[in-house]
């Protein structure tokens, strides 16, 4: 009986090795930086969301049950790949997102638009018209107070197929040493490192 269960165990070890050494290699292949195909790319976007969904599951819980679609890939103005979006549906209606780094797969940033996501009376189906400029600074005062004694730009409409946010520089003796982000679907107010956007797109 011992021997048995000694076997059922050594195999099942293998089996799980052997499935692990196969998974490796598989990732590797998927993630090798300089693959250019659209497929692959594609595909390691949806391999970087799986974090999200397995590691903040209080967080993707509104999305349960959506439709995802998507990765579009969005790039800067000099065309380098910034990030891949993908869209939460349920039926017509745009119920959040999620932004994965098309350089190393990172979560970027994500969001739905209702605190309870069944309730789909008045749900944005396209990007909605983003508020003014003015109105974004208004969004953004709390978070811009705290740097008082810096140059604060003027904001300026980024993203592509739509403009998704307000992006606000601020800056110290001429080096930035912030963003900040007035998001054109909800207006939530991020507050950025100066290092996340290394080349922001100036124009929409």
């Amino acid at each position: 009986m011992i021997r048995w269960f000694k076997r059922i165990v050594l195999s099942a070890g293998l089996i799980i090795g052997l499935a692990l050494i196969i998974a490796v290699i598989v990732w590797g292949r998927i993630t090798h930086w300089g693959q250019s195909a659209a497929g692959s790319a594609e595909l390691r976007a949806r391999l970087g969301i799986v974090p999200f969904i397995i590691l903040e599951p209080r967080l993707y819980r509104p999305f349960i049950g959506a439709r995802l679609e998507g990765p579009v890939l969005f790039h800067d103005r000099d065309g380098v790949p910034t990030y891949y979006k993908f869209l939460f549906r349920r039926g017509d209606c745009i119920i959040g997102y999620v932004d994965i780094s098309a350089q190393c797969l990172a979560l970027l940033r994500f969001g739905w638009h209702y605190e309870d996501p069944n309730d789909l009376s008045d749900c944005p189906q396209h990007f909605p018209n983003p508020p003014t400029a003015e109105e974004a600074m208004d969004r953004a005062r709390d978070v811009l107070s705290r740097y008082a004694d810096a140059t604060v730009d003027t904001p300026f409409l980024y993203g592509m197929g739509g403009p998704e946010w307000w992006l606000i520089r601020v800056r110290r003796d001429g080096e930035v040493i912030a963003w900040v982000t007035v998001s054109t679907w909800d207006g939530h107010v991020w507050e950025l490192p100066a290092q996340y956007w290394d080349r922001p797109s100036s124009g929409w």
